[in-house]
């Protein structure tokens, strides 16, 4: 993004595009008015969030995994073939996912990282949170909350809510897709995960979370 100039009649005039920030109220605000750009300083958390792959193309549904002679990267298909099994909401930029956790430490800007299981076992997208509720039991309740961003049924609610754990509901802004996809294979040599990735779990070290954005996001997107 780098810094915005403004020419007058006497003098150049530079205003900082992605400023520095050092409280989470000023995080808020710069999340809200540079998007795609957000904040992931020291202020928020970032979490992992795996998701099933039917979920996830519903959820994500112009993600695309394009082959080349460089090898595998990722991309947004704008063209994709809206048939029957997208929704409008899996387009847009807010979006809405429901698990039944035991992890109730997410809070307002807190990166997610969504994992994609089964198949890709790899974190593939980012996202930025704006609410996180917890502790919800009322499916038509849960509904009103999300229903603008939701790509889930009234019945898969239900289904969440019939559970023994309470349904976490996550509304957050799509950032971005990787460049490319970060591997369960390196997430586990690199000690950031430790066993199967079946349940959302906070990255606890910035170092850890640094590598798996490095070179599979566009960083000048990122305020620190």
């Amino acid at each position: 993004m780098g810094n915005q100039t403004f020419f007058t009649k006497s003098k150049i005039l530079e205003k900082a595009a992605k400023p520095n920030l050092h409280t989470i109220e000023k995080a808020k605000d710069s999340n809200q008015k540079f998007f795609p750009s957000f904040y992931d300083g020291e202020l928020v958390s970032k979490y992992i969030i795996p998701i099933q792959p039917a979920f996830f193309e519903r959820l994500f549904p112009d993600f695309q995994k394009v082959e080349n002679s460089e090898g595998t990267q990722l991309s947004l298909d704008l063209n994709i073939n809206k048939d029957t099994k997208y929704t409008s909401e899996g387009f847009s930029i807010q979006k809405a996912y429901i698990c039944n956790s035991n992890v109730h430490t997410m809070k307002e800007n807190d990166v997610v990282l969504f994992y994609r299981t089964d198949d890709y076992k790899s974190i593939l997208t980012l996202g930025t949170i704006e609410k996180v509720y917890y502790n919800l039991n009322d499916a038509d309740e849960i509904y009103k909350l999300i229903k603008r961003r939701t790509v889930y049924t009234v019945e898969e609610i239900k289904e969440k809510c019939e559970r023994k754990k309470a349904p976490v509901v996550i509304l957050f802004k799509h950032n971005l897709n990787f460049n490319n996809e970060v591997k369960y294979d390196f997430l586990l040599s690199e000690n950031i995960v430790k066993g199967t990735i079946q349940t959302i779990r906070e990255i606890k070290e910035d170092d850890s979370y640094r590598k798996i954005i490095k070179g599979n996001i566009d960083e000048s997107l990122i305020i620190n």
